[in-house]
């Protein structure tokens, strides 16, 4: 009921409008071309709509700076921090490039930047921690251990993260409904920060730095929404359902054309 009440409002016109309150949403840029016969103008006013009306993760500055230098800094020469710092980057980057669900994207990326903060800001960080310890050697060997964890389970995500951002993600998501997006990204987030919480508690870190789990119940399951309006063959052959539809799974709405 609250996917078709949801719908039916997505299908009235209304202006456009920009969200400026939130720092991390933008509006979707403009520039993404689609090739497409040019008598087929449902075509290129759809993909118009849907490539200006959706929001997108964009990684913070901060965080940007500390991947790009503070990494190479971490103390106590271990190679799993080098290795930690490339994939939060390709994690960083997939989330900006999810296909739907851009919010969930959003809510994913803001822990995964959190987690860049906790591990290497340059104050109030494991990092910072670890270097101001007059013996590092006795916690070398510990954070090297979680470091190695954290990489593997960075292996993980990426895997899954490219899932939802290659060509055919609409299609799997029809077959598997979106229960997988929220339980998946649910299970993920509670395993990276179990690690990162057994580094803090190493150093004997500030309790109340620890993370908490985290739901992704704002998900929106793709194939419950396809079907409020009406099934495949109905949005196919309804230009404002098709562009309800993209509006609905906040997509850029390419592969639904």
């Amino acid at each position: 009921q609250g996917v078709q009440a949801i719908t039916q409002f997505l299908l009235i016109p209304k202006p456009s409008a920009r969200n400026n309150s939130v720092s991390r949403f933008r509006q979707g840029s403009s520039t993404n071309k689609y090739s497409e016969d040019d008598n087929d103008s449902r075509t290129s006013s759809f993909v118009s709509f849907a490539a200006n009306s959706g929001i997108v993760f964009s990684i913070s500055n901060d965080v940007q700076l500390i991947l790009e230098g503070n990494f190479d800094r971490f103390p106590g020469n271990i190679p799993a921090a080098q290795e930690v710092c490339k994939k939060l980057e390709v994690v960083l980057r997939l989330i900006s490039d999810m296909k739907c669900n851009k919010e969930t994207a959003v809510h994913f990326g803001e822990r995964v930047e959190d987690i860049v903060r906790t591990i290497a800001a340059p104050s109030d960080s494991i990092m910072a921690v670890f270097a101001a310890i007059n013996t590092p050697l006795d916690y070398k060997n510990i954070l090297s251990f979680h470091l190695s964890n954290f990489n593997a389970k960075l292996k993980e995500v990426v895997a899954y993260l490219e899932s939802q951002t290659k060509s055919g993600w609409l299609m799997e998501s029809l077959k598997r409904g979106n229960e997988n997006l929220k339980s998946r990204l649910s299970t993920l987030d509670l395993e990276m920060i179990t690690i990162v919480n057994l580094m803090m508690k190493a150093l004997n870190m500030d309790s109340n730095m620890m993370f908490q789990k985290k739901d992704y119940d704002v998900a929106i399951d793709v194939k419950r929404s396809l079907e409020a309006l009406g099934g495949a063959v109905a949005v196919f052959g309804d230009s404002v359902k098709e562009k309800a539809f993209a509006r609905l799974i906040q997509s850029d709405g390419i592969e639904v054309r």
